[in-house]
């Protein structure tokens, strides 16, 4: 092999190298255990009461989580709204030692367990992220659990968002508040957060009801932005390799 040859080779594999060491977060949970974990009761206004607990059977295979939303019977007029986020606290991607996020993704499978409501929907289930004691979402990315998805299948469900701090909003309507997702950034935690709300329109009241969810298999993926010197490097050992092929 000519010398030209062993600085292209060389020189790609050392820019795949340094783009691996900056590969960013890869998080996959099949096997849930509670130390890992925060819940965070982001809304509990109303009787209603949302609860998450990780259960050993049964999942997909194995432990998976167990999403509750319960309402008591009301004498009358009421309404409820909760919202529940869990958060994997035994990783984070720290954009200290990553640099800038440039793309997020998600993957959960969720099914329906059970509900005695009378309307539709379990609730609904988006990705989350919590930086500083603050969560964050992304308006309109819920998956609205139905009545159809009470069966002994999972949904295998999907999200994917460029890294845009602008779509990422705190829980308080109208704040400015948003991430940081620059280099040198705090730590970021990914999650999942859960909603749901409920009312009762008549005076004589109504009778109390209960949904549950079960959420498996969560994988989060938050990918860098690469770091320029390991794209000129690739570029070069690309074009060195090219090069050698055209005077061979």
């Amino acid at each position: 092999m000519s010398r030209l040859a062993s600085v292209s080779v060389a020189g790609l594999a050392l820019a795949l190298a340094t783009h691996a060491a900056a590969s960013g977060l890869s998080l996959q949970v099949g096997d849930f255990h509670a130390a890992d974990w925060s819940l965070v009761q982001i809304t509990d206004d109303g009787p209603a009461d949302a609860n998450m607990v990780i259960d050993a059977n049964l999942g997909n295979p194995g432990s998976h989580w167990v999403i509750s939303y319960v309402t008591p019977s009301s004498p009358g007029l009421s309404s409820s709204a909760n919202r529940l986020g869990a958060f994997y606290t035994a990783l984070a991607y720290d954009p200290a030692q990553l640099g800038a996020l440039q793309k997020l993704e998600f993957s959960a499978d969720i099914r329906g367990l059970s509900s005695s409501f009378a309307f539709d929907t379990l609730g609904s289930i988006r990705p989350a992220l919590m930086q500083n004691g603050v969560t964050y979402t992304v308006i309109g990315s819920d998956l609205v659990t139905g009545k159809a998805m009470i069966k002994p299948d999972y949904l295998s469900q999907q999200w994917s968002f460029v890294a845009a701090a602008a779509d990422w909003v705190p829980p308080v309507a109208g704040s400015a508040q948003r991430p940081d997702f620059s280099a040198g950034a705090l730590p970021i935690y990914v999650g999942f957060r859960y909603t749901l709300g409920t009312s009762c329109n008549s005076v004589n009241g109504c009778t109390g009801g209960s949904a549950f969810l079960s959420l498996d298999n969560f994988s989060a993926t938050l990918t860098p932005v690469p770091e320029p010197s390991a794209w000129l490097m690739l570029a070069a050992g690309i074009g060195l390799l090219v090069l050698r092929r055209r005077r061979a």
